[in-house]
């Protein structure tokens, strides 16, 4: 699988996880999940280089 792959699922997943637990709990903080795949994405691009 490609890595890009890989980095399209985990955001599609953290972003169907956050939409359901702001639905779940009314509240906006759950959004700082946002930063996993985005963790996840600056370490693979650095690598790549």
């Amino acid at each position: 699988m490609k890595e890009t792959t890989t980095i399209a699922i985990a955001w599609m997943s953290v972003s169907l996880a956050v939409i359901v637990a702001i639905m779940t709990t009314g509240s906006l903080k759950v959004m700082w999940a946002f930063l996993l795949p985005a963790l996840l994405s600056t370490s693979s691009s650095k690598q790549r280089e």
